[in-house]
């Protein structure tokens, strides 16, 4: 639809400065029939829905202005002498700061001109026609400049006063600072907000130093795509929590998942004697150990795993869980259960373009796994 309004402004260039008032007529009711039956019967068809659900009123409404203006100056008549700009009728400021940002727009005064020498009848080359186009820019200009010096006086020599300076000046450096960072911010916009980031994939596995794996789970079917009323549900359950309901305000639905991890492991803690008597050795003395969670997240958008590692420390004064863990590992006391804290959060934040994961805290506190014998 943008292509054939472009074409539409180009041809009715070309057929007003041809001053072709029989093609003008042929082409206004070729362009009335046009724009209705695209707007009452090409867009209701194929949306399924009558024109005022989906077709865009106020577009209609204005070319049904441009179609009244275009008949009138059917009915006016061309004059007979196409000359000049439209900007360029006066030399007062406005007209200078309309001129100046129509030759701003890309392409647009070129276009112009070269429709200007293709259509009217002249013995210029084209670089002859654009030599004389500059021309009447430049003394425009000029002229402009001469006349604001009329309309502002200021004597010759003097300094100009400051709040003129921050007006023009602020003005110019604040446009050029959005005009520079503009186009990064919305690309780093677009990198960040967009489809969503669903995980396709996800494993975890736990383990104590450089031993063996205690547990191991992946989570390929069991991730679940948030409703409405899930998201609901939750804000409720952590409405009294500032930072994570403010954390959990900023998606919707759709950006949401549930992975679902199996309490039992996929794989045996084949655990060779020699090992295990070493770990039993170091938790019985008191050792510092560090049991590793590993999270990897295959995304959609993402083109590498993401991947979070997080560490707890077993340290020295932590009897109670080293003695559950020893328990654990005992034959008699296979179903013992150790609760290992601040390793495994219920929210986790995936971001796209870096391959790591943002931990958000658990809405009651408490960041946990469990360890099962």
């Amino acid at each position: 639809m943008l292509i054939v309004q472009f074409i539409t402004i180009v041809t009715e260039r070309a057929i007003y400065l041809r001053k072709a008032l029989i093609y003008k007529i042929c082409f206004h009711f070729i362009s009335v029939l046009g724009i209705h039956i695209w707007m009452f019967f090409l867009v209701p068809y194929i949306t399924s829905h009558s024109f005022g659900e989906t077709a865009p009123v106020l577009f209609y409404l204005i070319k049904c202005l441009h179609m009244l203006l275009s008949a009138y100056q059917i009915r006016c008549g061309y004059p007979k002498r196409i000359l000049g700009n439209v900007f360029t009728k006066g030399y007062s400021l406005a007209n200078y700061i309309a001129f100046k940002i129509y030759m701003e727009i890309p392409f647009l005064y070129i276009l112009r001109t070269m429709l200007d020498w293709v259509c009217i009848d002249t013995t210029l080359t084209v670089m002859e026609w654009i030599k004389m186009e500059d021309i009447f820019q430049s003394v425009f200009i000029v002229r402009c400049y001469r006349q604001m010096d009329t309309d502002f006086p200021v004597l010759r020599g003097e300094p100009k006063a400051l709040y003129s300076k921050l007006l023009i000046g602020g003005t110019i450096i604040l446009i050029l600072i959005a005009l520079i960072w503009s186009p990064l911010f919305l690309f780093a916009l677009v990198g960040t907000v967009g489809k969503p980031n669903i995980p396709q994939k996800a494993d975890i596995a736990v383990k104590i130093n450089h031993y063996e794996p205690i547990y191991v789970s992946q989570s390929n079917s069991d991730i679940l795509q948030f409703s409405n009323s899930d998201l609901q549900k939750l804000t409720n359950r952590i409405i009294l929590d500032n930072y994570a309901s403010d954390s959990m305000m900023l998606y919707d639905a759709v950006d949401v998942t549930a992975i679902k991890f199996y309490e039992n492991s996929i794989s045996l803690w084949n655990m060779p004697p020699p090992d295990k008597e070493r770990l039993l050795h170091d938790l019985s003395n008191g050792a510092k150990l560090d049991i590793h969670l590993t999270l990897t997240l295959k995304c959609n958008l993402t083109p590498e795993a993401v991947i979070y590692e997080t560490t707890y420390t077993l340290t020295e004064n932590k009897v109670h869980t080293r003695d559950k863990l020893i328990r654990l590992m005992s034959a008699d006391f296979s179903n013992e259960k150790v609760i290992v804290p601040n390793i495994l959060p219920k929210f986790i934040t995936v971001q796209r373009q870096q391959a790591n994961a943002k931990f958000i805290k658990d809405y009651d506190g408490r960041q946990h796994i469990r360890l099962d014998g």
